[in-house]
């Protein structure tokens, strides 16, 4: 008898240790059931919706290569203007050229601009349409494929635009793909 009563108040102790746990599991739920609300709030106003006929040309891209010389190039000589170029004219057969070309389009506008863009919620919204187009194109590494520089400094445009459009998380990540891809560069 005295060895089931023993028993019986380990039983009830394991019981109610469960029972704590749970109680704890349901504040984690909460927390984490608050986070996924605020990311769906937040996200609409990160990546503006692309209306479909909204399709820029090359030229308009093209006529951004001074601006790019001038400003951004200096400040990250990897890709050279003729690279950008050569680029412009593949963005229609390969996804890295197109996640390259909008990324590179975003950060001239962003670089070259006089006024902070918190100030013109038109470029402000010219530039948030090119960084999305750009993360649309962009592909993570995979079994098969070899990560390029173009790659690098595709996450590395899509950063600086981020921090400049004050979304610090995002632009965080970006930086730490780019650094884990120099990483897998051969």
């Amino acid at each position: 008898l005295r060895g089931e009563k023993g028993q019986r108040g380990r039983t009830y102790a394991a019981e109610s240790h469960v029972i704590q746990q749970r109680k704890h599991a349901a504040k984690r739920g909460q927390v984490i059931a608050g986070c996924r609300q605020q990311q769906r709030s937040s996200t609409a106003s990160i990546l503006l919706p692309q209306p479909a006929n909204s399709r820029v040309n090359a030229s308009f891209f093209l006529g951004l290569l001074p601006q790019y010389d001038a400003v951004v190039y200096p400040m990250n000589p990897v890709i050279e203007g003729s690279e950008v170029r050569a680029l412009v004219s593949q963005m229609d057969e390969r996804p890295d050229a197109a996640a390259f070309v909008y990324s590179y389009a975003a950060v001239t506008l962003f670089l070259t601009r006089t006024v902070p863009v918190d100030q013109t919620p038109t470029d402000r919204e010219r530039i948030a349409a090119f960084v999305a187009r750009s993360v649309e194109h962009h592909r993570s590494p995979g079994m098969d494929s070899q990560p390029s520089i173009v790659d690098v400094m595709t996450d590395i445009f899509v950063q600086i635009c981020f921090i400049g459009l004050r979304r610090l998380e995002l632009g965080f990540l970006y930086l730490r793909q780019a650094i884990s891809l120099l990483y897998l560069l051969k």
